[in-house]
């Protein structure tokens, strides 16, 4: 009687046992197939973030080299004001002792030299009259 369960019930258990082996290697298929693409993204956001670290430092030198080149450009405008600045002081000063030389202005215009100096004259020894007069 329990001769013909026996080979139904191996089959049956050899069956499982297949099914389940196949199961089972699907498992580990998705298993090692999750831990690649895992590995695959974790390698290409590396390399995104390599990209971007390179591209990063890329635009950092060019931010650089560009300030440096305004820098340098700056220096010389700076430079270049400073000395048509400096002219013109120069200029100012020249025009001032030839608008205000006494020794110029005395040999062109005497006539004026002696009346400034007669007025400031007089002033004085009126105030020196007045300091020195005896009060009665």
């Amino acid at each position: 009687m329990f001769n013909f369960i026996i080979p139904i019930v191996l089959k049956r258990w050899l069956k499982i046992g297949a099914l389940t082996l196949v199961g089972a290697g699907f498992i580990y298929a998705g298993i090692y197939v999750k831990g690649l693409y895992k590995e695959a993204v974790s390698s290409a956001k590396e390399q995104g973030r390599q990209e971007v670290i390179i591209e990063q430092t890329y635009l950092r030198d060019q931010m650089l080299n560009e300030q440096k080149t305004l820098d340098e450009e700056a220096r010389d405008n700076l430079e270049k004001v400073i000395i048509q600045k400096n002219r013109e002081v120069r200029d100012l000063e020249r025009k001032l002792q030839i608008e205000h030389n006494l020794d110029r202005l005395l040999q062109a215009k005497p006539e004026w030299i002696l009346k400034i100096v007669q007025k400031g004259t007089n002033e004085k020894l009126i105030e020196l009259e007045e300091i020195t007069q005896w009060e009665d």
